[in-house]
């Protein structure tokens, strides 16, 4: 009795897949310049279609509730650092305040580039003495 080809090439869609899947893999520094300059051309060219609304707008900056914004932002992101430092000593892990912060900081930062997710957590472990499970599973 033949066994026949895999579950993915019988459904047809699983080859199709797989090789998008590689394609993307091998030019992937490509796509990711490819979608930027389409995202600036698109944003240039309303920019200029919209030029006459734009610079006739009256901007005002109130510096105070912009300076609060800017504070409440800090707080949360380094409160968020010390939850992540809590969770990781609950799972066995103990490190200093500061060093928690430096960690979580860089790595929150470092998410935002395409293709760095988690890139910053594991530069500074190592120096800090961390286990990488915890941190991964505290993500």
């Amino acid at each position: 009795m033949a066994a026949g080809p895999p579950a993915t090439e019988r459904s047809g869609g699983g080859g199709i897949l797989a090789r998008a899947l590689a394609l993307f893999k091998r030019y992937k520094r490509l796509v990711q310049v490819v979608v930027l300059a389409l995202i600036a051309l698109f944003l240039g060219a309303d920019v200029t279609r919209s030029w006459s609304k734009l610079a006739g707008q009256a901007i005002a900056v109130q510096w105070g509730l912009l300076l609060a914004a800017f504070a409440v932002l800090v707080a949360q992101e380094v409160s968020y650092g010390f939850i992540w430092r809590g969770i990781l000593a609950r799972m066995g892990s103990r490190l200093d305040a500061v060093s928690a912060q430096r960690i979580y900081l860089s790595a929150e930062f470092v998410r935002y580039i395409p293709g760095n997710v988690g890139a910053g957590d594991q530069d500074h472990l190592g120096g800090a003495g961390v286990r990488p499970e915890p941190v991964l599973l505290a993500r």
